[in-house]
């Protein structure tokens, strides 16, 4: 009777158990995707370095990353006097020095991009502050670039400043600008401004802020006007000169008093031409000063540097007392239009030049004109030269700028590298919790200017990642880097570097391409970077590292140097998925009985194989006490990514005794899970696991109990007989 109980108890066990396998795929709870596109969706902080040479852009959904080469500027101050605060700094650099500081591949790639944007997508920066540096591009060819760069805080005598040039792929205007007639928009992208402490480029049709437009007639008789259409047009009519005791200009002046004895400037206006009706070879068009707005001085301090239609350039300046108008000059050379007259106001001279902003002739040494403060006005003017003519003069420009130490503008010198060392390791991240098991990360890189160099890529940082420095000199945290070369790395929390776990899990991919990393939760509860996407290929990674999946929180951009490149904002899709299992079962019975004082023994051999690697080993144990002991063992091994083959022995020894009956049987049962979608153990696993146990130890009980009926029969026959 017991033995047809215990065979049916093991008989519904055995259904169960194949009903579990059965129904498996559908006892199980269906898990919906979740998809969050970082940054705008994360809405839980974000990390980045602080060392970024140029902070990442967001917008329109992509993220562009700069982790720029660098070119550094020397700037030295030979003078024993420290240069005017802020000071305007020349600089010319050419394609060969670039190319001399960067390699010639680099830097010539760098140059070509820059020049196709005019240079706007340069950037100065202070190499110790790190803050960007307002920057004037005057002139370019595809050989150099002449730049007038603004200093907050000048340069020490015998000083040196390092300011750093960095090439990106975007616009940095407005720190960055253009001369107003460098665009086809006159004027689109000039910042002039900025970087003077005088800037008119009279863009528009209106006289500028700052400026005042008056007729000065000694004696009477002269008349003027001006017109503002992106340049400035001033005409003068019947003024019968500006020299001695005539004092008849048309004048557009600064309406401030300057003082030249705290703060020397250079004054420079470009004239684009000049022209009218009974022109005469001493008309006259250029810059002037003056203490006072008057025309009835002997000692106003009047002078002026001017270009003629047939003088060539001069410069004129009140001398003695007799006259209302300069009465000393000099004059020379030929001008060519457009051309630049330029004069140096200091608190005791003046000093006149002609030629280009690029190159400036002194034609004479300084003068002081009779009266002279250098304290007073400066303004643009022209005359005609007679009482029936009309002359007109067009300026394009007017600005000042600090003057150098003595006259020498301090000396540049460019050179590659990095102030500190390359920065390495600049990122950005946004906060991020797994909402799965299995996270599949997306990003499309659109364009990548530079070359993919150093170790750029998808990051995933621990909860506890800050703000730091950059992410390969700082322990405390962890990390996973899916870099675009095709590498693996981890970044311990003990450790401040990485340490790469795989240098060619996948070729390096040609931009543009895109990229799908897909991480689950392994057996251990740590992250596991399964697969790779790129574009439409698959590569099988399987690589464990021991980032707890709880502790993730943040996934973001990883950038080196020599890096630009414009990726769409990251998309985390979480799902939860299931092991896919395999078993395969080694079986030892051991078999004793005691009858007759008879021994048999016999052993048969099972091999099974399996893909296994790591082991996570769990045991179960049952123990049923019916009329025979049964003890009842599981051991379940749950491995990867390593082929085993196993070899198992199952043996029976029967020993007969005259008194004694009894059985006990061991089974051993080894179940091998190989992972499918997923590296841990799911939901589903369990399921498959209590089945499979179910089978191992039915099956061995309802031989032991059909065993146990036989004796059962023959000890009653016996005993019968």
């Amino acid at each position: 009777m017991r033995a047809r109980v215990r065979k049916l108890v093991i008989g519904v066990a055995l259904a169960v158990a194949f009903t579990l396998l059965v129904l498996q795929p559908f006892l199980l709870p269906i898990n919906a995707q979740t998809t969050t596109t970082l940054p705008s969706s994360s809405g839980t902080g974000v990390v980045e370095s602080k060392d970024w040479a140029i902070e990442p852009k967001l917008a329109n959904g992509t993220v562009t990353i700069n982790a720029p080469p660098e070119v550094i500027v020397t700037i030295n101050n030979t003078q024993a006097i420290t240069t005017p605060t802020p000071f305007d700094q020349f600089i010319n650099i050419s394609l060969q020095q670039v190319e001399n500081a960067l390699g010639t591949n680099i830097g010539s790639y760098l140059w070509s991009q820059a020049e196709s944007q005019d240079f706007l997508n340069v950037i100065f920066v202070n190499t110790s502050s790190g803050k960007p540096l307002y920057a004037w591009v005057q002139n370019f060819t595809p050989n150099w670039v002449a730049v007038w760069v603004k200093l907050p805080n000048g340069v020490p005598a015998h000083g040196a400043v390092n300011i750093t040039l960095e090439f990106t792929n975007a616009s940095q205007y407005p720190y960055t600008g253009l001369a107003p007639y460098l665009t086809s928009t006159y004027g689109q992208y000039d910042n002039g401004q900025y970087v003077f402490p005088i800037y008119y480029n009279f863009s528009g049709t209106s006289l500028p802020q700052g400026l005042a437009f008056t007729v000065l007639s000694n004696p009477s008789g002269a008349s003027g006007s001006y017109s503002v259409d992106n340049s400035l047009n001033i005409t003068n009519k019947n003024g019968l000169d500006f020299w001695e005791n005539y004092f008849m200009i048309s004048l557009v002046y600064i309406n401030k008093t300057f003082n030249f004895t705290a703060t020397p400037l250079l004054f420079e206006a470009i004239v684009k031409g000049i022209g009218g009706s009974n022109v005469q070879s001493w008309s006259k068009a250029g810059l002037v000063y003056m203490n006072s707005i008057t025309t009835s001085s002997k000692s106003n301090g009047e002078v002026d540097m001017i270009v003629t239609p047939s003088n060539g350039y001069a410069i004129q300046w009140q001398s003695g007392t007799s006259y209302i108008a300069p009465s000393a000059t000099w004059n020379g050379g030929s001008v060519s239009y457009p051309t630049v007259v330029a004069m140096l106001l200091t608190g005791s001279s003046v000093t006149g030049f002609y030629g280009s902003m690029l190159s400036l002739v002194q034609p004479t040494s300084a003068v002081t004109p009779s009266g002279y403060k250098g304290v007073g006005y400066v303004g643009l003017f022209d005359t005609v030269q007679t009482s029936n003519g009309v002359f007109w003069a067009v300026f394009q420009l007017l600005l000042a700028r600090p003057w150098p130490p003595n006259g020498v503008m301090p000396a540049v010198v460019v050179r590659g590298g990095y102030s500190s060392g390359p920065v390495t390791g600049q990122y950005i991240a946004w906060g991020y919790k797994p909402a799965g098991n299995t996270l599949n990360i997306t990003i499309q890189i659109k364009n990548y200017t530079t070359g993919i160099h150093g170790f750029p890529g998808l990051v995933v940082y621990s909860a506890n990642m800050g703000n730091y420095t950059n992410d390969n000199s700082t322990s405390g945290f962890s990390a996973i880097l899916i870099s675009f070369t095709g590498a693996v790395a981890y970044h311990s929390p003990d450790a401040s570097t990485y340490t790469f776990i795989n240098t060619s899990a996948f070729p390096e991919p040609k931009p543009p391409f895109n990229m799908t990393v897909t991480l689950a939760e392994d057996s251990f509860g740590d992250a596991s970077v399964f697969k790779v996407y790129i574009n439409k290929t698959v590569y099988i990674l399987n690589v464990s590292l021991p980032l707890p999946w709880s502790q993730i929180g943040y996934i973001g951009l990883r950038a080196d140097p020599d890096n630009i490149f414009t990726s769409t904002d990251p998309t985390v899709t979480a799902y939860n998925t299931t092991i896919g299992a395999t078993a395969t079962a080694t079986i030892t019975t051991t078999t004793t009985k005691t009858v007759a004082n008879t021994t048999i023994t016999s052993t048969t051999s099972i091999t099974t194989t399996a893909t296994t690697t790591t082991t996570v080993t769990a045991t179960i144990t049952s123990i049923t006490t019916t009329t025979t002991t049964l003890t009842t063992t599981s051991t379940v091994t749950a491995t990867k990514v390593v082929t085993t083959t196993t070899t198992s022995t199952v043996t029976s020894t029967v020993t007969t005794a005259v008194t004694t009956v009894y059985v006990t049987t061991t089974i051993t049962s080894t179940v091998t899970v190989k992972s499918a979608t997923s590296s841990g153990l799911s939901l589903s696993s369990i399921f498959i696991l209590v089945a499979v146990v179910t089978i191992l130890v039915a099956i061995p009980a309802g031989i032991m109990a059909s065993r146990s009926t036989a004796q059962d029969s023959g000890r009653r026959y016996v005993q019968k007989a």
